[in-house]
Order: C-alpha cells, then structure tokens, then sequence
C-alpha cells in the first residue's frame, strides 16, 4: 500500500465520543473500530498519525491509538505517532505513564497560555476563570497540532461537556480550513462532523448551532463566556461568537476542503456507512491531494 506521495505525511485523526451514536443505530465500539481501521491503512502506507488526547480512563481513543502505533510495521512509535497534550492537562500524568508512553509515541506537551501562570501548577476547570484559561490552552494545542500535521480527518465529536471555547472538533475544523490543510468529514456517526458539514451547506443557523452546543452545561458554558469575552480583546485572542463562527463556514463550499476529492465524492463521505468505502475515498483524497 506504499505511496511515495503519502510517505511521511501527517494526519490527525479528530475524534470523539458523538451524542449521536444511539440514535443512528451505532455505539462507541463502532467509532472506536472505524478509527482503528483508518490508522490501520494510514500507517500501512507509511503515513504517520496525530491525535490530541489526555490518556483518561473513560477515553479509549488515546490508548488505542498509543497501542496501534505501538504494534504497527515495527517502527519507531514516536515517529509514527504524536500526542498533543495542553497544559494542564499532562500535569496530571504520573511518572509511570510518563516513562510507559515515552516509548509509545510523541508526547507534546505544551506550556500554559499565559505567561503568568506557573506551569507546575495545576489548576482545575472549577471557576469560569479557570474554564477560560482552560479554553485558550485547548485552543493553543489544536493551533500547535495543525500547524504539524499535514491533513485531518474528523468523525464523530461531543457537542458538550467539552472544555475548550468550541466543541473540540468545530474548533480543529476551523483552524484546519484557515489553514488551508485538507479536511476529510465522516458524518455517518453524527456529531460535530455532521454539525460542520451542514454549517458548510447552510443547513445551521447560529442559534440552531447555539442550541445545540453545550445543551447540557449552558449556564457555567456561558458564564466561561463572558468571562473569556471580557478578557479577550487584551488577551489578543477572538472572543467566541457564534454568529461569526456561523458566518465563518457558511462563508465555505465543499471544495475549501481541498481534500483532492470532487464535490461528489465529498457528499458520499459525508454520508458513508461502510467503513471500508469511506477509507477508500480518503485513501483516495490523499493521493490526488498529496500528487498535485
């Protein structure tokens, strides 16, 4: 499966946990199995993965992929896979895993977002201060990440109990488009790549959007709102709007994902079930992509 065009190139796999799943007839086994299988093939054609997870016990996607990367060609496991910590998030790793996952894969650990804060300290996400420090660390990993890697491919995505300004994968989708890099949206499993597929067709509008992101956490969502508004033209960071975050991807067609697929190929991924066809589409994607 070796491609010479896709030797060494790096994509992240942007996944989570969908409050879909359920109701499409789907449980975590199923997006945990598809994840599998596309780093299977990522891997096989001498492509390297990256992932920004922080190794929790009720989170399978980061050991699966620190495991997959481990048993994979015999390679070197942290040239094949990188994992992207924020701060302060890897405080909490033990020296145990610290020293066990060394060898596993690329551990970044980035520092805290602000000068000012002590990078030894933890601090809990308990106080909208804190969530707000919390949401710009977040965001300046995924900035660290995609500023490395080479493409993203998205599937599934919780649409609360998140911890950062945006759900996790609206937010890697949008530095992902900004930065020009190819995106690849799996809506089959529903969730925040079904959400930014219909924000692309103007399927959403802002308060749709609103509606249904973070439904479950609204009032410490928007008192972390307001404060990280508050602080955000001093800070030099956009304050979270989602009138402009709406206005942002409908601003966008299907080829801003400059994917290396065409506008039809694109719509079937948006909606493939079969793990099989999909990966074959962006097996596909990646070589014309990665050929031009």
């Amino acid at each position: 499966m070796e491609s010479p065009v896709l030797k060494d190139k790096r994509i992240a796999i942007s996944i989570s946990e969908s409050p879909d799943l359920e109701g499409l007839g789907y449980g975590q086994v199923h997006l945990e199995d598809t994840m599998v299988e596309i780093g299977r093939y990522l891997l096989a054609s001498e492509m390297n993965l990256a992932y920004g997870g922080d190794l929790r016990e009720t989170n399978n996607f980061t050991r699966t992929l620190f495991d997959l990367a481990q048993n994979q060609y015999n390679k070197e496991p942290q040239k094949v896979f990188s994992n992207y910590f924020a701060w302060p998030i890897h405080l909490n790793l033990s020296e145990e895993e610290r020293s066990k996952n060394y060898n596993t894969a690329r551990m970044v650990c980035l520092k805290p977002p602000d000068s000012e804060l002590d990078a030894k300290q933890f601090i809990p996400p308990d106080t909208p201060e804190n969530k707000a420090i919390w949401a710009r660390s977040l965001t300046q990993m995924r900035q660290t990440q995609t500023s490395a890697i080479d493409a993203r491919i998205m599937l599934g995505g919780q649409m609360d109990q998140f911890k950062g300004a945006w759900p996790g994968l609206v937010e890697e989708a949008w530095l992902t488009l900004k930065a020009g890099k190819p995106l690849y949206l799996m809506g089959a499993f529903g969730g925040c790549a079904q959400l930014v597929i219909q924000m692309i067709q103007g399927q959403m509008s802002s308060h749709d959007i609103r509606d249904q992101v973070g439904s479950k956490m609204k009032d410490d969502y928007s008192a972390m709102i307001n404060h990280f508004n508050r602080e955000a033209a001093q800070r030099g960071v956009a304050p979270i709007d989602y009138e402009k975050l709406s206005a942002y991807f409908k601003g966008k067609t299907i080829a801003d994902l400059n994917n290396g697929l065409s506008e039809a190929e694109n719509m079937i991924l948006f909606k493939e079930t079969e793990i099989h066809r999909a990966i074959a589409l962006i097996m596909k994607g990646l070589s014309q992509r990665f050929a031009m």
